[in-house]
């Protein structure tokens, strides 16, 4: 598995974070999830962008994602069907290859 932001392999669980955009008004952004360390979380590498366009970073530790989907599912989802697909397809990475 591969950081979707530096690209570089994650070898170690720890710091790793699977992470997606909001908009103001809460509804969260399909197309914007992602794996990534912590450090290169979008909050911390587009922030000016983040702030011009009014956008908020949300995230779950990669190691927890399978007790936290629940959560992450119950905010507002541009397309709650394919959000669930993608972070299942995450979950599934994240036990082959963990």
């Amino acid at each position: 598995m591969k950081c979707e932001s530096c690209w570089q392999d994650i070898t170690s669980k720890e710091n790793i974070i699977v992470e997606w955009l909001a908009l103001a008004n809460g509804v969260c952004l399909v197309h914007s999830i992602r794996v990534a360390h912590k450090d290169c979380a979008y909050y911390d590498t587009q922030k000016d962008k983040l702030d011009q366009e009014n956008l908020y970073d949300r995230w779950v530790p990669l190691d927890e994602l399978g007790s936290l989907m629940s959560l992450a599912l119950d905010m507002s989802w541009d397309n709650k069907y394919d959000a669930e697909l993608h972070l299942i397809a995450i979950l599934r990475q994240e036990v082959i290859y963990g």
